[in-house]
């Protein structure tokens, strides 16, 4: 790559923007640009827009896997992004770089960089986690991008800001309450979804579907304490309930964001053409639906306390008005309803998304491995019996079914990627010099099949987890630092064991009940979305189970 930074000719400068022309046409969604588009396009890219930085030279130990151009960066990045499947890509990268260090230096000043070495993770997500943000100046990062869906929740901000949603967070969920109503709302979602299904056996079923709207119906019961019915909507209606269309296509939208320089997409937005507009739509109607069901909440709150009634309701909508209205002088804030919609958003990306993502992959290496659902089945049997649930309590007891999650999320991490801005210039244990406003980017799916780090990295093999345990040794926690699923150090995921457990009761209630027979020629390819949910979705058939036989 020694001529990386050589002087582009005419030809080179005409490609270059033919490809970046043809990529704005894609991202904007229309079947042509406009001239008034266009030209502003061109007017916020000369007046805004810096050039790529220069490259940091090999002895960096940083490696540059697509040709850094003057200007424009590597703009090869940019096509293969739009291009290929996201998924495929980041593995293509991953094992064309050896897992080493790697930078994209892009135009509009943007420099990414891709780490794998576990020491460096320790170091991003705990040892130096405060220099490692999601924002740069408290504005400049995920808040920006994401602001109209996660608004200043507790995923988009940092700081003091942070400390306190994840302290009002961590008291909410070490609530007896909220886990015991996380535990009846899967079984009872869980048995529900079998009955459903059971008056659809033999038909085509979009599993990722049906896995969106169960984990919507689930989350928005522990949220805010309401059935939408999404479920009964897919399966006996065949229609996706209004938000979920617009929850998903407005993620899948602001994704788009992060393909082309921030002034471009800033100036959509201002001017409301392409997906910048449908970003705007999208988001306005969930907020109204959010609106509704807590003014609806603080309503009845309001009526429970007026007529000397303690309310009964454990949802995480009325635990936090309800300590707000316990602790006027230092929690008013929390029944403030821009926080309160802020907080249900944030919640309803990581309690519905992740875990439905996990879902359908669960049941796609479910079926297409016969010996891992016997063993599920048998255990279910022997630990629970026919009557008894899975709960936060018993789950340390469901070795194999602990052990079958860990491996869906190695090989199917629900989220794709994940980064942070590093604030101040930093120098990683592996000596990759990072500098000041990187984005610093952790590819989950490549690491979850790193040959370093798994034997046998493409193989679904709960066994792995089982490995070197006594009888009675309760299963390997995902490391992570080693494969950081959900996240690391201060800021891990505060819900990891409410996914596990909705995870293992699905499982269990299906299970009991069903073969699952994946349908023929289902296309596997990831929509780009900050969640890893295929274009397509996923068809299968569940089928009644064959008592006796093993699955």
């Amino acid at each position: 790559m020694k001529d990386a930074n050589r002087r582009l000719s005419k030809l080179d400068i005409a490609l270059l923007f033919l490809v970046y022309y043809l990529a704005l046409k894609k991202l904007f969604r229309v079947q042509s640009v406009t001239k008034v588009t266009l030209i502003g396009v061109v007017v916020a890219i000369i007046a805004s827009l810096k050039p790529a930085p220069r490259r940091q030279p090999s002895s960096s130990k940083v490696v540059h896997l697509y040709k850094h151009y003057p200007i424009v960066g590597g703009i090869g990045w940019i096509r293969k992004t739009i291009t290929e499947c996201p998924v495929q890509l980041q593995l293509w990268e991953a094992r064309k770089l050896n897992y080493q260090p790697a930078e994209v230096c892009l135009l509009g000043g943007t420099r990414d960089m891709y780490i794998f070495d576990k020491r460096d993770l320790e170091y991003v997500l705990r040892d130096n986690w405060r220099n490692f943000t999601k924002n740069v100046n408290g504005t400049q990062g995920f808040l920006d991008y994401f602001f109209e869906v996660l608004g200043r929740g507790i995923f988009a901000v940092d700081g003091d800001e942070w400390q306190a949603h994840r302290k009002t967070a961590s008291y909410m969920f070490s609530n007896t309450a909220l886990n015991e109503k996380m535990e009846s709302s899967f079984s009872r979602h869980g048995e529900m979804l079998v009955q459903l299904l059971k008056k659809r056996q033999g038909d085509k079923i979009n599993v990722q579907e049906v896995m969106q709207a169960l984990t919507f119906d689930t989350i928005s019961d522990v949220a805010f304490g309401m059935d939408p019915g999404a479920v009964e909507s897919v399966l006996n209606h065949g229609k996706r309930i209004d938000f979920l269309v617009r929850f998903d296509r407005v993620q899948q939208n602001i994704t788009l964001r992060f393909y082309m320089p921030a002034p471009v997409w800033r100036f959509l937005r201002l001017i409301n053409v392409g997906f910048e507009s449908e970003i705007a739509e999208d988001s306005k109607k969930l907020r109204e639906y959010v609106q509704q069901i807590i003014d609806k909440r603080k309503a009845e709150l309001a009526d429970a306390s007026s007529s000397s009634h303690a309310s009964s309701k454990s949802d995480l909508l009325s635990l936090y008005i309800d300590t707000a209205n316990k602790h006027p002088a230092d929690k008013a804030h929390l029944k403030n309803d821009d926080y309160l919609s802020d907080m249900i958003l944030n919640f309803q990306i990581a309690g519905r998304d992740t875990t439905s993502c996990t879902l359908t992959n669960l049941f796609l290496e479910l079926a297409n491995c016969p010996r891992a659902v016997q063993e599920l089945r048998q255990e279910f049997d022997r630990v629970l019996g026919s009557d008894r649930h899975v709960s936060m309590d018993n789950i340390k007891d469901l070795r194999y079914a602990c052990a079958v999650f860990n491996e869906v999320l190695r090989l199917h991490p629900p989220v794709l990627i994940d980064g942070r801005v590093c604030n101040e210039d930093s120098t990683l244990p592996s000596g990759v010099t990072v500098p000041k406003n990187t984005f610093v980017w952790i590819p989950n799916s490549a690491i979850g099949r790193d040959p370093k780090r798994w034997a046998n990295p493409d193989a679904f093999l709960p066994e792995r987890w089982l490995e070197g345990l006594g009888p009675q040794d309760a299963v390997r926690r995902v490391d992570e630092y080693l494969h950081p699923v959900f996240w690391g150090g201060p800021r891990v995921c505060i819900g990891k064991d409410a996914a596990r457990l909705e995870v293992i009761v699905i499982a269990k209630c299906l299970l009991q009940e069903f073969d699952l027979v994946l349908a023929d020629a289902n296309n596997l390819r990831v929509a780009p979305a900050p969640v890893q949910f295929y274009e397509d979705g996923l068809f299968g058939y569940f089928k009644p189970r064959e008592q006796g036989v093993s699955a």
